[in-house]
């Protein structure tokens, strides 16, 4: 499912998708329904690291929309391989503290 939201959290639109549709494809789609609804791009478009694409970066400016925040995909960490048990068999990986 795809939410397109308005200020204040409220609902603008959603979209059931099929299967498992990537999210990177769903934000052209989601500013054309913007556009249509209100007659004006909005001012601040922002997603999850999933949405993140040039392609996407490039159609939303097109578009008019002044402000784009699409994080960039971060490298994974590797978490601590040091870990120890405690006393009552709780482990802890790292700084993480107690499990």
């Amino acid at each position: 499912m795809w939410l397109s939201e308005v200020d204040g959290g409220i609902v603008s639109g959603f979209r059931i998708l099929e299967g498992n549709a990537g999210d990177e494809a769903q934000l052209g789609p989601a500013l054309e329904d913007h556009l249509r609804l209100f007659g004006k791009p909005p001012e601040l478009v922002e997603a999850d690291r999933n949405v993140h694409s040039k392609e996407n970066e490039r159609v939303a400016k097109e578009l008019g929309v002044e402000k784009v925040c699409l994080p960039k995909e971060q490298a994974r960490r590797v978490p601590n391989a040091r870990s120890t048990s405690g006393k009552d068999g709780t482990r802890e990986r790292g700084s993480l503290g107690p499990a």
